[in-house]
């Protein structure tokens, strides 16, 4: 209820819609994480951080796995930082592996290594699956 007041504040404050979502994503509410962040891209179009957080929360939830990568695409577009890449390219990965696709899963993961050879979840992603 914090949070939702601070937004009604200032609703061009990013942090209270990211810590709302990611109370919703803990408690398991997926759909209300993907409605406040959906929210926030109305008001602050230009916050691209909320795209990775929108995928996050798709792949948390296990349903409509497509709309994941779409998300994470559009924060792509955007993103320059190699190591923010290279998670985003793990998660995508992490998708298509929730999609038994593991040829694109293991694309992705060898992607997010090639960004940041240090990515340890991308690493224990490629041992699972080869």
């Amino acid at each position: 209820q914090e949070y939702q007041k601070a937004i009604e504040i200032d609703p061009r404050e990013t942090d209270s819609y990211y810590y709302l979502s990611f109370l919703y994503q803990k408690q398991e509410k997926y759909n209300e994480a993907k409605e406040i962040l959906l929210e926030m891209l109305k008001i602050i179009p230009e916050e691209f951080e909320a795209y990775y957080q929108l995928g996050k929360t798709v792949l948390l939830s296990d349903e409509n796995l497509g709309e994941g990568i779409t998300y994470f695409e559009k924060y792509l577009e955007h993103e320059r930082n190699t190591r923010n890449l290279a998670f985003t390219h793990w998660r995508i990965g992490e998708i298509y592996e929730k999609l038994n696709d593991k040829v694109t899963a293991e694309n992705e993961y060898d992607v997010a290594l090639k960004l940041d050879p240090s990515n340890k979840q991308a690493k224990k992603a490629l041992k699972r699956i080869r």
